[in-house]
């Protein structure tokens, strides 16, 4: 008997877990089906998604508000406007026209009047004459701008590859790379100098302004720089390079001469006992000295 009521609690045990499982999968699936909610249009029903018909009244409203607010401007713009016809001067202070800007606009447009029913047919012929002559000349004077804008875009346009191709040219003279913030330096020279009117400026001369500004802020970032912040600047390779070449002048300057041929690979060279050789002092000195040159 206890052995049958066990096995009958094992079995319940064992069910339980697959009857709450079999629970979860229902309720999954029940929350899984979309709602679905009965609207009549136009006499007509259909079945709409839940979310969907919320989101389309939430829509229906918003357009309501604007609808009523369009309504409610087109109803006062309509009031003003009869009252402006009826009352002009109280519709005008209603709309928030200061009295005395009111009256300034009304003296004038009064005095302009009177000045206008004074002129004899002449007068105002002539008046009329010289406002057409005026409006004429106006009119010429904007053709004639937009003329000249639409010849300097054609002209620059035909020139452009070949002022492209003498900048990159003069750009590889002197050595200055070829990128877009340099062309554009040189191309702004240009453009100052064609609008302060400087005769014969050419594109050398554009590259060579740019290559002076490249020179003279190098100068103020070497000056700016400690010994160490320079070395790390340049690096070792450049730093034997610009200590032989101090050297060298350094040499030359005080009339040593310095023997700078170089020795075949196979032979070791021997140190010179007559090289120099600078100290960090003398070297940031040297090159100080030079930079500011």
């Amino acid at each position: 008997m206890e052995q049958t009521v066990e096995q009958t609690e094992t079995s319940q045990a064992e069910s339980q877990p697959n009857s709450e499982s079999n629970q979860s999968e229902t309720n999954a699936k029940t929350e899984q089906k979309p709602t679905l909610v009965k609207i009549k249009v136009d006499g007509e029903e259909s079945e709409v998604e839940i979310n969907e018909l919320r989101r389309k009244a939430q829509r229906a409203i918003a357009a309501d508000k604007r609808f009523e607010e369009s309504a409610r401007i087109k109803k006062e713009s309509e009031a003003f406007r009869s009252k402006l016809k009826e009352k002009p001067i109280d519709a005008l202070l209603e709309a928030g026209v200061e009295k005395a800007e009111l009256q300034k606009v009304m003296e004038n447009w009064l005095l302009e009047r009177i000045e206008e029913a004074q002129l004899d047919p002449k007068e105002k012929e002539i008046r009329d004459l010289k406002k057409w002559r005026e409006d004429r000349e106006r009119n010429d004077n904007e053709t004639k701008q937009r003329a000249e804008k639409e010849l300097i875009e054609a002209e620059s346009a035909k020139w452009m590859p070949q002022l492209t191709t003498s900048i990159k040219q003069s750009l590889d003279v002197v050595g200055l790379p070829e990128t877009t913030f340099v062309v554009q330096k040189v191309a702004r020279n240009l453009k100052n100098a064609l609008a302060n009117d400087v005769p014969d400026y050419t594109v050398d001369d554009a590259v060579d302004d740019v290559l002076h500004e490249y020179v003279k802020d190098a100068r103020t970032f070497v000056d700016s720089l400690s010994i160490e912040e320079l070395s790390q600047f340049l690096g070792e390779s450049n730093l034997k390079k610009l200590n032989d070449r101090l050297v060298k002048s350094a040499d030359v300057q005080l009339g040593n001469r310095v023997t700078s041929e170089k020795q075949p690979r196979s032979t070791k060279a021997k140190p010179d006992p007559n090289q120099r050789t600078l100290s960090k002092e003398d070297w940031k000195k040297m090159i100080l000295e030079r930079a500011r040159s």
